[in-house]
């Protein structure tokens, strides 16, 4: 018997429950696409971050091992009056910039959000790669998910962390090249 193609014929059924599998609306694997891409330049913007603010800790806490210790060595030696005093100065502003700045604490914020945001780019990874053997209204239920664990994991992050409008820009750029490349290559 021979059977019209009708609309009905194009929609794929799920294996063994008999519902309909719709599958991918453009609009759907567009967003899956553009949070797959967000999501990756996210993790780069907050490992850079970690990375930046943890070599200003380094560098402020030599900067004050190294003022105190000139302090102390003119001190002992014969220098004109101002040198102690403007070594004693910048050592002093050294430790405070540390302290009040925090940088530890927020490179370690850092580095744990760049962390969370990994573990969910790699859920990301996956619901792209199965975008196209997926149906449409499942897609878009992983893509809600993970667009609230993603929020989740960033929703104090402005207010916490510095933003570099530098690190954000290479970021966007390194993302963008990477999936436009590995998408190509697909």
């Amino acid at each position: 018997m021979c059977r019209r193609k009708t609309a009905e014929s194009n929609i794929a059924y799920a294996v063994g429950t008999g519902l309909a599998k719709m599958q991918p609306t453009d609009d759907t694997v567009r967003m899956i696409w553009e949070e797959v891409v967000d999501s990756d330049r996210m993790c780069r913007y907050y490992g850079y971050l970690a990375q930046r603010l943890s070599r200003v800790s380094q560098v402020l806490a030599i900067g004050t091992v190294g003022a105190t210790s000139g302090t102390v060595l003119t001190l002992l030696s014969r220098f004109p009056e101002w040198v102690p005093a403007v070594a004693a100065a910048a050592a002093a502003v050294a430790s405070l910039t540390l302290v009040i700045g925090r940088y530890q604490d927020k490179a370690a914020n850092s580095a744990d959000i760049r962390r969370k945001l990994g573990e969910i780019g790699t859920d990301w990874k996956a619901l792209w790669s199965d975008v196209y053997s997926r149906d449409d209204a499942e897609l878009r239920a992983q893509w809600r998910s993970l667009v609230r664990r993603q929020a989740t994991v960033i929703e104090r992050a402005p207010s916490e962390l510095p933003l570099s409008k530098s690190l954000a820009r290479r970021s966007q750029q390194e993302a963008d090249w990477y999936w436009a490349q590995r998408h190509a290559a697909s």
